[in-house]
Parts: structure tokens; C-alpha cells; sequence
């Protein structure tokens, strides 16, 4: 029996063949509809990127600011199929693998992009890649992506995180619920000070 967090094609899209040849259309010179588990990838991607090319750093959608080996990994194992392309240099892959999605038949489905809990709070022009989990107060700002699990009472970005104390958390909600004329409790404080604890396990930077 599989787990409920599998994926596939929804059964109301195209049919594989039909979305291999949008893709060749659309300018891939190859396509192939493979299944996930097929899929291997080394540890040694980033590195083959950092040390062999000369863009490394300066394409937000290439490492070090895509999901590592180890998370794509996972992120792969929550489908069954994938779509594998082949590109010439010149091709606009982004724009192309939008239009494409585009051509997926209505499924009915909503998908989310970011969670962010509650008290946290980012820098104008933050990014973030779609699927981030932000935890609970947390202040993301700075350049670049930040990684796509923030634990809950961190402070950073891109560029490394530190944990954000409790004390400066509890000063921050009150003048900000006060301006919303809402009360910070002390029942609000142990809830807070309650999830510190439980989360700090993922506060490992």
C-alpha cells in the first residue's frame, strides 16, 4: 500500500505522450515521462557547479541557492512520475517549463507556496522558494533563497541563521499586538516560550 504523501499525474491531464510532445513543441529536444525512483542524484552536483562554472552564485535557480542533493531527494520521493527534458544552451528554460505547466488541464487542486506561522515577518524583497516552511517568529531578510525549512525562532537568511531569543520575541509581539490593540498575555508567553523548546531540535545552523 502506498503512503497517502505519493503523487502522480492527476488523472484528468494529459496523457503522457500528449505532454512529451508540448514539451518537444514548446522547444526540448528530448522529453521522457520516468518513474521517480529511477532517479539518482550524487552528492557531487554542487560541487561539479561551484568549482566548474563561472556562474556559480549569480543564478538564483542554480546552486547554492536550489535545494540540496539530499532534499531533492525527498522532494522526489513524494511522486511516483516525473518528466525528464533535454535542452540546447539557448533555450529559455524557465520561460519554456512555465509554458508547459500552463498546458496542464484544470485538476481542481490548490497548492500553497509559502507557510509562514505565526509572529514571523520578512525584509521587503525576501525570496523564497515555493514549498518554504517558515516556523514561529522568525525574521527572514537578505539576499538570495533562504532554505526551504525555517525553524521556528530564527534569525537570518541566505547568508546563516542564529536563534532569535525569547526576550527579544516577547518585546517585539507586545509593541506589535499593541498597535492592533490586542493584548500580549502571559498565557501568550508560555505558548511561545513552549514552542522554543519543542523546536529547538531543528535549530541546529
Amino acid at each position: 500500500m502506498e503512503p497517502e504523501n505519493i503523487y502522480s499525474f492527476p488523472t484528468n491531464i494529459q496523457t503522457n505522450q500528449e505532454l512529451i510532445a508540448d514539451a518537444i513543441d514548446l522547444g526540448c529536444l528530448r522529453a521522457k515521462i520516468v518513474p521517480t525512483n529511477s532517479i539518482s542524484l550524487g552528492s557531487w552536483i554542487h560541487l561539479q557547479c561551484q568549482f566548474g562554472c563561472s556562474n556559480y552564485g549569480n543564478i538564483l535557480t542554480c546552486p547554492p541557492y536550489t535545494p540540496s542533493s539530499n532534499e531533492m531527494s525527498e522532494f522526489l520521493m513524494e511522486y511516483k512520475k516525473a518528466l525528464l527534458i533535454e535542452v540546447d544552451d539557448s533555450t529559455d528554460t524557465n520561460n519554456m517549463i512555465v509554458k508547459l505547466e500552463e498546458r496542464f488541464k484544470k485538476t481542481g487542486l490548490q497548492f500553497c507556496g509559502l507557510i509562514m506561522a505565526d509572529h514571523s515577518k520578512c525584509g521587503i524583497n525576501t525570496m523564497f522558494n515555493t514549498g518554504t516552511v517558515v516556523g514561529v517568529s522568525s525574521n527572514i531578510f537578505g539576499s538570495g533563497f533562504s532554505r526551504n525549512f525555517i525553524p521556528s525562532f530564527s534569525w537570518g537568511g541566505n547568508s546563516g541563521f542564529t536563534t532569535y531569543k525569547t526576550n527579544k520575541v516577547f518585546e517585539v509581539a507586545e509593541i506589535v499586538m499593541k498597535r492592533r490593540n490586542i493584548e500580549f498575555t502571559d498565557t501568550d508567553k508560555s505558548i511561545l516560550e513552549k514552542v522554543f523548546e519543542l523546536t529547538s531540535k531543528y535549530r541546529n545552523y
